[in-house]
């Protein structure tokens, strides 16, 4: 971020779930994005005056499309990935280092659009939308993800294993601190627990504080 800023980049310090939309010529850095996300980032530049103004450094769109599960939830990104990959250009980027980065950087890329001007990507190249989560009744995707890492966290804690040891085995997944410009309510007779904390440092006590919150956003205790 301090080199971009210092060649006259605009960084971005809010997250908008992938879904800007540009106005001028505009570079993305999406390391190891979570498939919804390259459907955002897709469908908020579906268009010509926006696509063809976009470079893009992220892992192969085309190895991506190969690996990607072929289910509902995935199903917009699967259909944009689709078709823009007849218009895309990607220049492969060769990583050699621990492997803790060969796996973020597996596949990296840069990636450049060149959509025909006479091209409507509206009508011409149409997706069909897809809900991504089913928040009534059928199954909740969201609520498995949550169930898993729940178990593999309390494994974790439950072991031998040190704050260093834990640290390291997540150190590939975690990404930046997020900043959410928008609140996600729970499911109608759910209640929401939005919590933050921090480890101890030296002499310094780990602290943590919640907010329990209804479906309305009505605050229960905090």
């Amino acid at each position: 971020m301090i080199v971009l800023k210092k060649l006259g980049f605009e960084v971005l310090t809010i997250d908008e779930n992938c879904r800007r939309q540009v106005r001028r010529p505009t570079m993305f850095y999406m390391p190891v994005p979570n498939y919804n996300l390259i459907g955002n980032f897709l469908g908020a530049n579906w268009s010509l005056s926006c696509i063809n103004q976009i470079f893009l450094l992220t892992n192969s769109f085309h190895h991506s499309l190969t690996s990607i599960s072929q289910c509902s939830l995935y199903g917009e990104t699967v259909e944009r990935l689709e078709r823009i990959l007849p218009f895309t250009t990607e220049i492969d980027i060769k990583t050699r280092y621990k492997q803790i980065y060969t796996n973020v950087f597996s596949r990296f890329a840069w990636h450049f659009f060149d959509v025909d001007p006479n091209i409507d990507m509206e009508t011409s190249l149409p997706v069909t939308k897809i809900t991504e989560y089913i928040k009534d009744g059928g199954q909740r995707p969201w609520l498995d993800w949550q169930r898993y890492f729940e178990q593999a966290f309390l494994e974790y804690m439950q072991s031998d294993m040190t704050s260093e040891g834990f640290a390291q085995i997540l150190g590939e997944y975690r990404g930046p601190r997020c900043l959410r410009c928008y609140s996600v309510p729970p499911p109608l007779g759910w209640i929401k627990l939005n919590i933050y904390g921090i480890g101890t440092e030296g002499d310094q006590q780990g602290r943590y504080s919640g907010v329990f919150q209804d479906e309305t956003g009505m605050c229960l205790g905090r």
